[in-house]
């Protein structure tokens, strides 16, 4: 099994336990949230809303679930935590190359997103090299 991000693994389960009131001991990285966790859809829908909101994604359980229902994956894909932590990864660094993407200067967006705060009696500094 590949390896995952073990803070990310370790905020995933702290939400799972608080949500769903199991024991944080009883999650392991080969624990199927459903099948072992007891996790119904209800809590995992609260789950899911707290680990967007912790990584700030939009986690795609519409997609994962039409993918396992049209036989694309497998749910142990999406629903052992180890394999639930690397999707989160995934999409997390998705969420990132997406916003990089978009950014009118690419990657270097940020860095001239903070120069275009420079008051403008600063503007006309110029810097010797």
């Amino acid at each position: 099994m590949a390896e995952y991000n073990q803070a990310t693994y370790d905020a995933v389960a702290d939400i799972i336990a608080e949500v769903s009131a199991i024991d944080r001991g009883t999650i392991a990285p080969e624990s199927h949230a459903i099948n072992d966790l007891g996790i119904d859809s209800l809590d995992f829908l609260d789950v899911t809303f707290a680990i967007d909101k912790k990584f700030g994604i939009k986690m795609p359980v519409e997609k994962w679930m039409e993918d396992v229902n049209e036989g694309r994956a497998k749910a142990e894909e999406f629903f052992v935590m180890g394999n639930l932590v690397r999707r989160i990864e995934e999409v997390k660094l998705t969420g990132e190359e997406m916003r990089i993407a978009h950014h009118p200067f690419g990657k270097h967006g940020e860095r001239f997103a903070a120069l275009a705060q420079i008051p403008e009696e600063h503007a006309n500094v110029t810097i010797g090299l």
